[in-house]
């Protein structure tokens, strides 16, 4: 079961060229024949590494020293920071954390969240507003008439009323010269006065206005504290978003390493049966061998041509999966550049882990996402305050300044007018719709504290496998180890057994493949042992935990 579950981890970290974050799990064992001493063991993968070239390798230089294929390299530009020639996974996670695009996507989250806080804290403070108008009203045909006929009427009115008078016997007209002066006079005016009055009006008003909330029933303590809840949750899911990126690189990075050692191992396979067909044919040259055997020999070494390219090409596909997850353009990594090698186990990777009460409150304490989920229920309770708010008066305070002018803006002392005042407003009835709100907000919070529930349950189930998983592999590891010690042993009498002629090939070849077999199956086993350790750092959240800063409020 464990192997199946690996084989399929595997094919997902064969396309993650693409992906931000996957849980990665440990990659699947070879398949295919190889040869050699086990990577790792008495001779380790350099001695792979020196039996593949000594044997006579058909590979060019690069391959046979598994330098970084070309296809997986790229050229990095300049404002990039250059990698090391041997990439470790510090410094591959590093890379990561800095370059990945949906992490920085992540980080401008937490910059609008930021700004969010903002905005919430603003409302708090009095709001000062301005304004100015200007109009200009093109007068009725009709309105405009009007107002001409009345400027026209109003410097013959005194004329007209003396003629009246006089007509009437009221009052002399006196001298007629000085009353057709008069009367000339007023006509001019009144023509003047007529053609005075414009077809348009201008009005020019302006204004500053300043108002204060007073009271709102607590909605702005509320929406402030939701604010900040809500910035604290973005960060979390930032620092979330992190954890699973360290893991899946780690994921990647070790794959990288597997597939690396595949890659000798099948290399090694090839040149131990190059040897034995140069064996076989020199001996049925001198008539002491058989062309059964030399055709044997013939078909395991283009069998094992085939299983050098298939490792070849896993090992290429493993490099832009993780170049890719460290964000490097192209998804190559830089020429010259090599991925660590896959080192002896440490004597801490060999111990016990930490019990699993304290590991369990460890991914209580670190773990962002059950952060995240915190800050989550605590801003959906906020929202239930800020909807109860309105059951509550609002109550503001307001003053402005404002001035008003014809014709022209040229606005004067007189022209000012000022106002000050309070207001208080309340919401009688609005069609039940506050209570609905209300009742969906705390709907909302209960969403919140199952959500929590469910990722507690989640991150203490991961716990409890990853732990698993590391006592299953160590236990594994040390298996395969002695497994191949007696691989390596009965490999070795076998082919003695053969050369004199008392074993059949039959036997050796069953001997060679139950070694490579082994030898895959420990290269998979000291994987899967680093991998499942710090599968049991990301389920804790210790692997992010140097990363997560103390200050959750800006």
């Amino acid at each position: 079961m464990r192997s199946r579950r690996a084989a399929s981890a595997l094919s997902v970290f064969a396309a993650l060229a693409v992906m931000l974050v996957a849980q990665a799990a440990p990659p699947q064992p070879p398949a295919a024949p190889v040869e050699g001493p086990a990577p790792g063991s008495a001779g380790g993968a350099e001695k792979v590494k020196a039996d593949a070239t000594a044997e006579g390798s058909s590979g060019t230089p690069e391959e046979t020293e598994l330098g970084v294929p070309p296809v997986a390299q790229t050229t990095v530009p300049e404002s990039m920071p250059s990698l090391a020639y041997v990439l470790d996974l510090a410094k591959a996670q590093e890379l990561a954390l800095l370059n990945n695009p949906s992490l920085q996507a992540a980080e401008a989250r937490i910059r609008q969240a930021r700004a969010r806080v903002r905005q919430a804290v603003s409302a708090y403070f009095p709001q000062v507003d301005t304004s100015f108008t200007a109009t200009r009203t093109r007068l009725a045909e009709n309105v405009l008439e009007a107002s001409r006929q009345a400027a026209f009427n109003t410097p013959l009115t005194p004329i007209q009323s003396q003629l009246q008078q006089a007509l009437v016997g009221q009052a002399p007209l006196g001298d007629t010269a000085t009353f057709v002066q008069q009367a000339l006079r007023a006509g001019v005016s009144a023509v003047a006065a007529r053609h005075a009055v414009p077809d348009t009006v201008e009005n020019y008003e302006a204004a500053v206005t300043a108002t204060w909330l007073i009271f709102d029933g607590f909605g702005r303590w509320f929406t402030n504290a939701a604010a900040r809840f809500g910035l604290r949750q973005t960060k979390a899911s930032f620092h979330e978003s992190q954890r699973l990126l360290l893991n899946g690189v780690a994921g990647a990075f070790y794959n990288v390493q597997l597939q690396r050692e595949n890659v000798r191992i099948a290399q090694a396979d090839r040149a131990y049966n190059q040897r034995l067909l140069t064996d076989a044919s020199a001996r049925r040259r001198v008539g002491t061998g058989s062309l059964s055997d030399e055709l044997n020999f013939e078909i395991r070494v283009r069998a094992a041509e085939a299983t050098v390219l298939q490792a070849r090409n896993a090992y290429t596909v493993a490099l832009v999966g993780l170049a890719a997850l460290m964000g490097l353009p192209d998804a190559g990594l830089p020429a010259g550049t090599e991925v660590a090698e896959l080192a002896v186990e440490s004597p801490e990777e060999l111990e016990d882990p930490t019990a699993l009460d304290e590991l369990l409150a460890l991914a209580d304490q670190h773990r962002p996402d059950l952060v995240a989920a915190r800050f989550a229920l605590k801003t959906a309770h906020a929202a239930v305050g800020i909807n109860r708010a309105q059951y509550f008066p609002t109550a503001g305070a307001f003053a402005s300044r404002n001035a008003q002018r014809d014709n022209n803006a040229k606005f004067e002392k007189d022209d000012f007018a000022g106002t000050i005042g309070v207001s208080v407003s309340y919401d009688l009835f609005t069609g039940f719709r506050r209570r609905a709100q209300v009742a969906e907000a705390r709907a909302a919070e209960d969403e919140a504290q199952r959500l929590l529930q469910n990722a507690e349950i989640n991150a203490y189930s991961e716990v409890r496998q990853a732990l698993n998983d590391v006592l299953t592999s160590r236990q594994e590891l040390v298996l395969e180890r002695l497994n191949m010690t007696n691989v390596e042993r009965n490999r070795a009498l076998v082919e003695r057994e053969y050369e004199v002629g008392q074993a059949s090939l039959v036997r050796l070849n069953e001997a060679q493949r139950d070694l490579i077999l082994a030898q895959g199956r420990l290269a998979f086993a000291r994987v899967s042992l680093r991998q499942a350790w710090f599968a049991l750092e990301t389920a804790t959240g210790q692997s992010v935990a140097p990363y997560v800063d103390g200050g959750e409020e800006d």
